[in-house]
């Protein structure tokens, strides 16, 4: 978070400052910290839908084109993370790799 306001004042303002105006001040700072929090909570939360989508798309590519292997690519992209995503890339390949039927 960036500095508060009030630290970027000469510190003769600041001295003049009553118990109101701190008060202020402090609610400014603290709603600025919710509003970060917030913010980080949404990139998050969509960080992690597209992660989501990414890594189900070998199965559902597999799936909805009723891959005759679809059962096994969903294993390989299940284990993908175990597999440091080696396995995650082969059942991509292997969904969208066109097949003889």
């Amino acid at each position: 978070m960036k500095d508060p306001f009030f630290m970027l004042l000469p510190i003769s303002t600041l001295q003049n400052w009553t118990a109101q105006d701190w008060q202020n001040a402090a609610q400014a700072v603290e709603s600025a910290q919710a509003s970060e929090e917030r913010r980080e909570l949404l990139v998050t939360t969509i960080g992690l839908v597209i992660g989501t989508v990414i890594w189900g798309l070998p199965s559902w590519i597999a799936f909805g084109r009723s891959h005759r292997y679809r059962w096994v690519i969903l294993v390989l992209t299940v284990t993908g993370p175990v597999t440091f995503w080696v396995s995650w890339v082969i059942a991509l390949a292997w969904a969208v790799w066109p097949s003889k039927t």
